[in-house]
């Protein structure tokens, strides 16, 4: 009822646009939501560890490369 009046397709899967030059997206519909789920995960922690690199910034006042090498 949802993708009626959505207008989507009954063998559409979130997030797969059919655009893969590459070929690094599974065919299967079980490992590609598995696949978007962990680069989801991976995704999240990225913006935590670019928090944590900004807020080390923000309470030194030091950037992060010159603490790094010197």
């Amino acid at each position: 009822m949802i993708t009626e009046i959505a207008g989507m397709r009954d063998d559409y899967v979130a997030g797969d646009l059919q655009y893969d030059p590459l070929g690094f997206c599974p065919d299967d519909d079980e490992a590609f939501v598995r696949m978007r789920t962990k680069e989801l995960n991976n995704g999240r922690m990225a913006m935590i560890a670019a928090i944590g690199i900004i807020g080390q910034e923000l309470a030194t006042g030091v950037p992060v490369v010159k603490s790094l090498f010197g």
